[in-house]
């Protein structure tokens, strides 16, 4: 099994389960050998061309040293990198964008990934509400009545 991550877009509550992205956390094999493409795919753009200038500084590092290999392995630990990174690479642009991370979702496939999300969601959505009891108060603990008879400064909690 897999982990999802599911986002949603700063829209109105009725259209962000429509518009939900699920984004499987792990290696990407597109991002590691197409880094530029993959990039520029998914609209991110400041990282295309961060990428394009490591390139480019890993060509002249092989060049200039005379040891082409050096800026060969440079590029590919770089790109190796990015593809490890690229799902939190493209979560972190999303958020700039204003869409926010909702839930993690364990599951074999994207689809089924996309059914738990929505399972889980409608689940939340017809549970009954969180009771609101202030900080510091235990259920069942009523507060004595004003004026009644305390021992020194606190008075004991009564079940009633």
């Amino acid at each position: 099994m897999a982990s999802y991550l599911v986002l949603e877009p700063d829209a109105p509550a009725s259209q962000r389960g429509e518009e939900a992205i699920v984004l499987r956390d792990g290696f990407s094999l597109a991002a590691f050998l197409l880094t530029i493409f993959w990039f520029l795919w998914h609209r991110m753009w400041l990282e295309a061309l961060a990428a394009l200038v490591v390139a480019l500084a890993a060509t002249a590092l092989g060049t200039f040293t005379g040891l082409p290999i050096l800026g060969t392995l440079f590029s590919l630990l770089v790109s190796l990198l990015i593809g490890l990174e690229a799902r939190n690479l493209r979560v972190l642009n999303l958020r700039r964008r204003g869409w926010r991370l909702v839930s993690v979702v364990d599951a074999a496939n994207a689809s089924e990934a996309e059914l738990r999300y929505v399972a889980q969601k409608s689940e939340s959505e017809h549970a009954p509400p969180a009771v609101f009891r202030p900080a510091g108060t235990v259920a069942g603990y009523r507060a004595p009545e004003a004026g009644s008879a305390a021992f020194g400064l606190l008075d004991y909690p009564r079940k009633g």
